[in-house]
């Protein structure tokens, strides 16, 4: 009985605004519209709070997916993505809203709660009356506002059930069941495109959440790391953590700073080469020598056939005059030569040291613009060399 008197009700209700309007010489199309508008209650109201909700949760995910991105690729600071933040929600409201209510008189939300938004003649309103419809949401519709009440109050209280942006757009929320078939839109297209919408949004939300996180800690090691290098190229002697290096034939070892790392391309039974961010380097030969071999001056002989090495492929500048030194208890000679490789100039320390079974030949390269900086380091590297027994 309560049903048929709400349907008694809604009939009298149409056919009254509909012979009203009539009367005032309106297109039939738009008196469905406004009369459909009038008879509706509560229910459209709810359906339009859950399609909000329904779109705001994919507004987040999508933010949050961009904000991942921010920080991982762009490194933007926590203050200043923040800003990017809100700018990007508010940009992705207006142009989500207005692009899709205009072109299709959905969003996501609407589709799935059966709602669309329609001009006087039922159609999609287009974008310009959509931009217009858009521009009040924030006031109308923030979440963060009392969770959009002021619309919700606007709706219930207006004759049409239309909020601030629509009264200002001439749009109208109808039920999708309510429309002919002609005005319903492609649905057809639609369901599948929305669908694959909303499933790159979880997957992109997923990630971006899920890595947010892992992103900061990782911005935060950068930052940490980038203080320690500037600290250390203040004062290249004071190493945060070092590491040892052992030779792949167990022959020798060195021990030198964290951001150090052996080449792999270059290592072998013989030799290996230690490389650092800056691109500085250092290499180690050795020869095994027989006993017959033993002689004085070997060392001046070894760095003789250095400096022609080096000769044949760079442009040697420049070389001080060695001096002798003790590594690991073995006398050795070591002295630093100005060369232009390639068009860059380098800085290189050359040193010879002879064992009971080997002469050692090591050798730093490093720009000369940032030689200073690490002379001490490769220095201590150098000095770090000790033979395995």
């Amino acid at each position: 009985m309560g049903a048929s008197l709400e349907q008694y009700g809604y009939n009298k209700r149409l056919q009254h605004e509909t012979v009203q309007e009539e009367e005032e010489g309106t297109a039939a199309g738009k008196v469905s519209i406004e009369a459909l508008c009038t008879i509706y209650g509560g229910s459209i109201v709810l359906r339009r709070w859950l399609a909000a909700i329904i779109d705001f949760i994919i507004m987040i995910l999508f933010v949050s997916f961009w904000d991942a991105i921010l920080k991982v690729f762009f490194q933007i600071h926590t203050i200043n993505l923040s800003l990017l933040d809100i700018t990007t929600y508010i940009l992705f409201i207006f142009f989500y809203y207005s692009l899709l209510e205009g072109l299709t008189g959905y969003t996501i939300g609407k589709f799935f709660l059966g709602i669309r938004v329609v001009d006087e003649q039922g159609d999609a309103p287009g974008l310009v009356k959509a931009l217009i419809r858009s521009s009040t949401r924030l006031l109308e519709c923030n979440p963060f506002l009392a969770g959009g009440l002021p619309a919700g109050l606007i709706i219930i209280f207006t004759r049409r059930k239309q909020r601030l942006g629509d009264l200002a757009a001439k749009t109208y929320v109808v039920r999708i069941t309510d429309l002919a078939a002609d005005k319903q839109g492609n649905i057809a297209v639609l369901k599948p495109v929305f669908l694959l919408v909303v499933l790159f949004g979880l997957v992109g939300g997923f990630f971006g959440v899920l890595g947010s996180n892992d992103f900061i800690h990782i911005r935060s090691a950068d930052v940490e790391e980038a203080v320690i290098e500037e600290a250390a190229l203040e004062d290249y002697d004071v190493v945060p953590s070092d590491n040892e290096f052992i030779s792949e034939d167990k022959r020798f070892k060195i021990i030198a700073p964290y951001d150090w790392m052996k080449d792999p391309a270059s290592e072998g039974e013989s030799n290996f080469t230690l490389v650092d961010p800056q691109n500085n380097m250092i290499r180690i030969l050795y020869r095994n020598l027989q006993p017959d071999e033993w002689r004085d001056g070997l060392l001046d002989e070894y760095k003789e056939a250095f400096l022609e090495d080096l000769e044949t492929y760079a442009d040697v500048k420049g070389a001080d005059k060695p001096f002798g030194k003790t590594i690991d208890g073995y006398k050795a000679l070591q002295f630093t030569v100005l060369a232009e490789v390639d068009g860059y100039d380098y800085r290189y320390i050359a040193t010879f040291m002879q064992t009971e079974s080997a002469v050692y030949q090591i050798v730093t390269a490093s720009f000369v613009d940032q030689f200073e900086q690490v002379e001490n380091v490769l220095l201590n590297m150098i000095d770090s060399f000790r033979e395995k027994t």
